[in-house]
């Protein structure tokens, strides 16, 4: 078990989860700044993304937000050579951990012969960590994202905790494996679309805390409907001590800042101001170095706005004039401070008027992303 697998053991840890087209290095950079503790995890990568790819995709690929705390790089692929391969090419990258997706029930990310669809063979899966580990020679620790099981389509009442175990257990006579994350509904391959995976098929967080009580000496972590921090410090006791969500941060990603003290029990300063000034600095930095287009740096910024938009909707239908002035100034330092400069690197024209927020930016040569930011008091109009 590589150091800092050891250091986690028995530890409370809170992990941010992969999200295709969220999680990127940017994406990550911010939710460092917001939190210290946090596990950061990049967006999952393929093996033959990553063999394929020249030097300069390489980096862009697997480059870490930051190079303070922990950072975990998931892979997918179901080729132990490929694995071996690109697990070494990602070893100078700094990760803390590498992570081989068997949870990912779609085609995009996961398809027919990986991603979920590795929990039909628990030996395959075996010999996929093992290279990984070869890969890194034993530097960095090992782990796995499943789900409790699998279904070819769906059928209801059909979960079988004998399942993920003697799966669990056959990975772990490997020796390299460390961590397992469950992400605690079933996979269903066929009939239900990726957003359905993540609804239909019902929790069972009671078979993670039994995971967990069976492998003592494994670091196990629950995932799947935590949106509350009161839900990650419930879940977070007895024998499962790391906790992740995803989709709670992609709507409110301010709740970050709340990790440090709610979680890890550590006191934070870190304020939105302070957020989007070391933010705004990264991103400018970056565009420097063309390391990111403007819509990828932007995004994150759009996300929190969004955020704000919700939090004055709320406040308005119940009658909370305190918290809904509260969001408007947070709104109006987002888009006169954040926004609004890094549009002016780009030398795009601004104005700005009210009620939405709508800004248009270049993503590729053929079309455009429209991000429309829902403010209740401005709109920012940008034209090149």
């Amino acid at each position: 078990m590589s150091t800092t697998a050891n250091a986690r053991l028995h530890q409370r840890t809170f992990h941010v989860a992969p999200m295709r087209d969220y999680t990127n290095a940017h994406f990550r950079t911010i939710c460092r700044i917001m939190s210290k503790h946090a596990v950061l995890w990049g967006e999952m990568e393929k093996t033959g993304a990553i063999l394929e790819a020249d030097p300069l995709k390489q980096r862009r690929l697997l480059q870490r937000g930051s190079t303070e705390g922990q950072e975990v790089l998931q892979l997918g692929g179901n080729d132990p050579k490929e694995m071996f391969r690109a697990a070494r090419i990602c070893l100078p990258y700094g990760y803390d951990e590498l992570n081989l997706n068997c949870g990912c029930p779609t085609t995009k990310t996961g398809g027919a012969d990986y991603g979920a669809s590795l929990m039909r063979d628990a030996e395959l899966t075996s010999n996929l960590i093992e290279s990984i580990a070869g890969g890194v020679r034993g530097s960095v620790a090992i782990s796995v994202k499943c789900r409790i099981g699998i279904q070819e389509t769906y059928t209801p009442d059909s979960e079988d905790y004998a399942v993920l175990h003697d799966y669990v257990s056959t990975l772990t006579r490997t020796g390299v494996l460390s961590h397992v994350v469950v992400h605690a509904r079933q996979a269903v391959l066929g009939g239900l679309s990726p957003k359905q995976n993540r609804e239909v098929p019902p929790l069972r967080h009671d078979f993670v805390h039994a995971l967990a009580a069976d492998f003592p000496d494994l670091n196990v972590t629950l995932n799947g409907g935590i949106c509350r921090m009161q839900d990650a410090n419930m879940h977070c006791a007895e024998s499962i001590k790391g906790i992740m969500a995803g989709r709670w941060f992609l709507r409110s990603p301010l709740d970050l800042m709340r990790v440090d003290e709610e979680f890890y029990g550590e006191a934070s300063t870190t304020s939105l101001e302070s957020v989007c000034d070391a933010y705004v600095d990264y991103s400018l930095a970056s565009l420097e170095r063309d390391n990111g287009t403007l819509a990828e740096l932007v995004m994150p910024l759009a996300l929190i706005c969004y955020e704000l938009e919700e939090k004055a909707k709320v406040a308005v239908e119940e009658g909370n004039v305190e918290v809904e002035a509260r969001a408007i100034r947070d709104a109006e330092l987002m888009l006169e401070t954040c926004t609004p400069l890094l549009m002016r690197h780009h030398g795009l024209k601004l104005s700005l008027v009210s009620p939405v927020a709508k800004v248009t930016f270049d993503i590729g040569p053929d079309h455009q992303a429209t991000i429309v930011l829902m403010i209740s008091t401005c709109k920012l109009v940008c034209d090149e």
